[in-house]
């Protein structure tokens, strides 16, 4: 199966750009030589990861949903800078969005981890399925999530350290109601 670090570390590669796929220059109007890569620049309090589960194919013109299996990580380290190698953050797994269908359509529902404690040193996970929402525990979330590995579009990680008490950002309170 894939996994989250291959994914970031192909992420990241420096890629070259030389000959056709070089950069047109604008001074003198050539294709040049260049590098180019991709960072994370600060670390986020809630870290979106949009896994990218569909492919157009070139040959039937027609999408396609990548269906190999994916492996879910609970935790996972992210640095920034190039490959990583600057501040690193500790994030924890918070929710899953899981499609089954075809890439023209299907179905979509999410396990969410709740940020408060349930008094047994964990936290209590939900299914959340069109109007169902059912508790479940840790580990029967592992469970459901290493058969559906391959379906998994979007993971929601919360940095280590943030808790209940972080105020949400000013440019997200807009629109957000405080109960």
């Amino acid at each position: 199966p894939g996994t989250f670090s291959a994914s970031m570390k192909e992420w990241e590669d420096l890629e070259t750009m030389s000959g056709d796929n070089g950069i047109e220059c604008e001074g003198c109007e050539n294709k040049c030589d260049a590098k180019k890569y991709q960072s994370v620049s600060t670390l986020p309090s809630v870290l979106n990861v949009c896994l990218r589960r569909l492919e157009f194919d070139f040959q039937t013109l027609t999408r396609k949903r990548v269906t190999a299996d994916f492996e879910v990580p609970s935790r996972i380290t992210v640095g920034t800078g190039l490959g990583g190698k600057e501040g690193r953050g500790e994030y924890e797994l918070n929710a899953v969005m899981v499609h089954s269908g075809s890439a023209n359509g299907g179905h979509y529902y999410s396990y969410n981890r709740t940020r408060a404690p349930d008094g047994f040193g964990g936290r209590i996970w939900f299914k959340c399925n069109d109007s169902i929402t059912t508790a479940m525990a840790g580990s029967e979330v592992e469970r459901a999530l290493k058969g559906q590995g391959r379906n998994v579009y979007m993971l929601v990680f919360v940095r280590s350290g943030v808790d209940e008490e972080t105020p949400v950002p000013d440019d997200l309170r807009e629109g957000v109601e405080e109960k």
